[in-house]
């Protein structure tokens, strides 16, 4: 399961900046205990905000560092990811929100390598199952 971690991230006028923010903090690890769900090497080439509240990210093939060997390791990464960049609170007062994640990989959708267990053909919405209540209440800080 995600636990959540609560992180003082800079937010500033335009929602997509916000989600940069927060997706830094979440490639630098956990500050507390708890294992990293993305590698420190991950590079993110693009991100950006549909009108409709898509968020689009583009990972860099170093992503793959993860070694992710398993289905669940794999979604947990995803889910941590979906979880962490549609809080409101990353929504900029004058912008809209983040409500779904779609993922790219190299600047095209996902292939076969990347991600080995997951299909990510489709955006992707947070699962409040994947969060563990052992700091609360399943809060959406990530």
């Amino acid at each position: 399961y995600l636990q959540p971690e609560v992180r003082g991230i800079p937010v500033g006028t335009r929602t997509v900046e916000n989600c940069q923010n927060a997706l830094d903090a979440l490639i630098q690890g956990p500050l507390e205990t708890g294992v990293p769900v993305l590698p420190p090497t991950t590079d993110v080439r693009a991100m950006y905000l549909l009108n409709d509240g898509e968020l689009v990210i583009d990972l860099g093939r170093s992503v793959e560092d993860a070694a992710l060997s398993s289905a669940s390791a794999e979604w947990l990464m995803v889910q941590a990811i979906a979880h962490t960049l549609t809080q409101p609170r990353l929504q900029a007062p004058d912008d809209r929100p983040v409500l779904r994640i779609r993922f790219l990989y190299e600047g095209s959708p996902a292939t076969e390598s990347f991600p080995a267990h997951v299909t990510l053909d489709r955006p992707v919405r947070p699962q409040a199952a994947m969060l563990g209540t052992a700091r609360g209440s399943g809060s959406q800080d990530a």
